[in-house]
């Protein structure tokens, strides 16, 4: 019997993944399972790309329901001025969250944009991977101009609420600034 020697450690895993060929260059089984990962990000890019839609439309209704419960009619004043004061409010803290959600998704958007085009195929050429190329002709720029657009949206949300707790807050803020005057005068 020959004794064998003990196995040796297998290395510590690196965080992340590299891809490498399955077989020899130019084998079937190597172009199969790279492009079944990179079909695998696609579908995650566009689980990404509807999740951000699906959000900013709920986001949307959600400010919506809040300015029709502001401007919607009251039964006395006092009422009106209570609801779009706590309305105003509301609305700031939705449009704050949904302008950080938005960005933060369209971040994760781009990383993953930039991940997948790292993919490459032996037999194929550079403009094989349509993100490649996508971000070596700059075509994020139209991406660019769709985020800044909900974000415009987000912020005339964002300063119809603000007016409304402005306007309904400011008979107290006239009343305490005139007050602030008359002592400072009496000094």
């Amino acid at each position: 019997m020959t004794e064998e020697s003990p196995a040796t450690p297998a290395p510590p895993v690196p965080i992340g993944y590299e891809i490498q060929p399955t077989g020899q260059p130019g084998v079937q089984y190597t172009d199969i399972a790279l492009t079944a990962l990179f079909g695998h990000h696609l579908a995650h890019i566009n689980s990404i790309r509807q999740a951000i839609w699906q959000r900013f439309t709920a986001f949307l209704i959600a400010n919506s329901i809040i300015t029709s419960i502001i401007f919607g009619p009251a039964r006395e004043p006092a009422q009106q001025a209570d609801r779009q004061a706590i309305g105003g409010m509301i609305g700031v803290v939705i449009c704050g969250y949904w302008i950080q959600v938005l960005r933060t998704d369209y971040q994760l958007l781009v990383s993953r944009y930039e991940e997948a085009s790292q993919f490459k195929w032996l037999q194929a050429g550079a403009d094989a991977n349509p993100f490649a190329t996508m971000l070596k002709r700059k075509d994020l720029v139209a991406g660019r101009k769709i985020f800044k657009l909900a974000a415009q949206l987000i912020l005339v949300f964002l300063l119809l609420h603000a007016t409304l707790v402005v306007y309904t807050a400011w008979p107290v803020i006239k009343s305490v600034s005139l007050m602030i005057v008359a002592h400072m005068w009496r000094q």
